[in-house]
Order: structure tokens, then sequence, then C-alpha cells
């Protein structure tokens, strides 16, 4: 993993940092292992499936025709536990606005993982309850689509264009912002406004 001394890759970014990477086919990380690039911003979300609790299926095509933020996340990550009711706020705001919606994803750490996927909750419901969240989340059991979205980092948090184009990412919303959600949904804007 190579790192960039003293630059931090919290908030959104548009971009992909022009920093060299030191082994190849790694992206260039902070300190604390965050990156400076996500390999698919400026092209189109890959094919994926995942399945709502319902059972019903989700793929890329329901990407398309708005502006969707797609959150990647697992309760076997300490950082998206610590982000969860930043996630419900988001939740909540996009929620109110007509123009935006909200794709979270649970999956493993990897497919050979699998059985890591909910830690200590057992299921992304009990842990829904215990913390008193209710917003809508599909689950990638197999880590599937987490692989085929590319991502070295989660909580991981895209905007997708109506045309399918990862627009911008972010890890962790609420580090390194004393307003997460506010400040996360000002940049989207930003971005969505440019078009």
């Amino acid at each position: 993993m190579s790192s960039c001394s003293g630059e931090k890759a919290n908030g959104f970014i548009t971009e992909n940092a022009d920093i060299e990477v030191a082994e190849k086919g790694d992206v260039p990380r902070d300190d604390t292992g965050r990156p400076f690039h996500y390999k698919l911003l400026g092209q189109p979300v890959p094919e994926f499936e995942v399945t709502l609790p319902s059972g019903d299926v989700v793929t890329r095509e329901a990407l398309l025709g708005q502006w969707t933020v797609v959150e990647f996340w697992g309760l076997w990550c300490p950082d998206c536990i610590v982000d969860g009711p930043n996630v419900q706020k988001l939740a909540d705001a996009i929620e109110e606005d007509p123009d935006l919606s909200l794709l979270t994803i649970h999956a493993p750490p990897s497919a050979q993982r699998a059985d890591e996927a909910y830690g200590k909750y057992g299921s992304v419901g009990a842990y829904f309850e215990a913390q008193g969240f209710d917003y809508i989340y599909a689950l990638d059991p197999d880590a599937s689509a987490k692989s085929a979205f590319q991502l070295s980092w989660v909580p991981t948090f895209l905007l997708v264009d109506p045309e399918g184009i990862v627009r911008g990412f972010q890890s962790d919303l609420g580090y390194g912002s004393e307003a997460p959600v506010q400040a996360f949904l000002d940049d989207v804007k930003r971005v969505i406004d440019a078009q």
C-alpha cells in the first residue's frame, strides 16, 4: 500500500489525485489507508445485482435516470459502524430530495470472508433494530457487487449521475468534518449543479 504522508483523503473527491503509486494495481492512500483515487471515477457503474430484504433485486438499471448516492458498507467494518448515525441522517435528508436517491449496500470483506459479514450483530436487521435505523439497504452476500465496483475502502459513498457515470466518491462521512452530512450533500449539490 502506498501512502501520502501528511495529506488526508477526506472529503468529496471528483478527480483522482495526481499522485504516483508505488505498487502496481494499488491506489494512493493517506496515512490512515483512505484512498485518494477511485478506479471507476468518471466511468460507468459496472453491472451488478444486490437484493433488498424484501427479495427484490436491484441492478445497474435502477440507478439510471436519476442522481444516486451509492454506499458500500459492512458490519465487520468499525468505520462503517461509527458512520451509521450519519448514514441515517443522510437517508433522512435524501428522502426529502426528489432529485436524489440513496442505495446502501451491505457487503462482506470479500467472497472468501463472507462468514464475517455481520460481525457481532448476526444480521443487518438486528443491527438496525439495536440502533433504531430505518433506511432501506440491499445485501451483497458474496461481495460480487463490491468486487465489481473495485472498491478499496469501506465505507465508500459514490455519486452516480442519471446516465450511470460515477461523478464523485468519499470514504467515511464523519471522517474530518464537524457537519458531515451537510458537507457531503453540499458537495453533491455542487456536482449536480455543474452538470
